[in-house]
């Protein structure tokens, strides 16, 4: 993708946990078709959506074919899958090397649990139509309610 100055482009490459935080080597064909290979700065770890640079690897500026803009890599971390995980042998390796969560604060000891479930954006729009639906429906009771204790309504004309 090109960005908006014309010199610059953007590449997007996906790259795994381990690649991440480890390192990663890869290589694509430019749009002029060289062979690119970019490789990650030694120790450095890479989060989600970190954008990287490569200076000159742009497209070539007008009037100037020997200067060219920047290339910009938008990488993304594909985590493991939930299945890859679940072999407790590879728990406790992970747990081994990687650094612990923190712990709970003192505070929540003895604190209501409740166990997150994935967001899901159609699930979510379904739930709150319900959810107004529901409020809806309280309101009509509510004012069938208030017509019931005060009995009748009287409208002046």
């Amino acid at each position: 993708m090109r960005l908006k100055n014309g010199t610059d482009l953007v590449f997007e490459k996906e790259i795994t946990l381990i690649e991440a935080l480890l390192g990663f080597e890869f290589a694509f064909k430019h749009l002029d078709d060289r062979v690119i290979v970019v490789k990650s700065p030694p120790g450095h770890v890479v989060a989600p959506d970190d954008v990287m640079i490569i200076e000159g690897e742009g497209m070539p500026i007008y009037r100037s074919p020997f200067q060219h803009g920047d290339l910009y890599i938008k990488l993304s971390v594909r985590m493991p899958k939930p299945e890859e995980l679940k072999n407790p042998k590879v728990q406790q390796a992970l747990r081994s090397v990687l650094p612990p969560a923190p712990p709970l604060p003192p505070e929540a000891a003895g604190a209501e649990v409740h166990v997150a479930k994935k967001y899901d954006s159609d699930t979510a729009r379904v739930r709150q139509r319900e959810n107004a639906e529901k409020q809806a429906d309280g309101i009509r009771e509510s004012e069938g309610d208030r017509d019931e204790d005060h009995g009748p309504q009287c409208r002046s004309m």
